[in-house]
């Protein structure tokens, strides 16, 4: 093995460089996809934090864990929370299709769901319904 740790993977979503994303997946980096800074970012919590959908889903697609929660300096956050915080509804609905838990907690309790809730962001609120098959589940009218 080489030096690799999975920072690299961290450094290439926060340039949104989708090739060096995928030639570092193509070698030793791989086996470090879901490696954790200090803070607890994953490179896919990086990629939705930087706006670099084009990293996250080369990420998904090489089997990153969307569930992987930051460490306490950022609240315990999934890549989810993020993306709806950030309004960024391609990269919600990127993470729903790849299995993000709509469900896991942060560190204030909350939900995704919930969490869309407090926001009134229906559109979350309905993507989220259209995922769990319910209709009019915390729906903000």
């Amino acid at each position: 093995m080489g030096d690799f740790t999975g920072e690299e993977l961290i450094q290439a979503a926060i340039f949104n460089d989708g090739e060096l994303m995928k030639c570092l997946l193509e070698g030793e980096c791989v086996n470090f996809i879901n490696f954790q800074d200090r803070r607890g970012r994953t490179a896919v919590y990086t990629s939705v934090s930087n706006n670099s959908s084009r990293c996250l889903r080369i990420l998904l697609e090489h089997g990153a864990d969307p569930n992987i929660a930051a460490l306490k300096t950022f609240n315990f956050m999934t890549p989810l929370h993020q993306a709806i915080i950030d309004l960024k509804l391609d990269i919600f609905k990127l993470l729903l299709s790849y299995g993000a838990d709509i469900t896991k907690p942060d560190g204030s309790g909350l939900s995704p769901m919930a969490l869309a809730e407090n926001m009134e962001l229906n559109d979350y609120l309905q993507e989220m319904e259209e995922e769990q098959g319910t209709q009019g589940v915390g729906r903000i009218d």
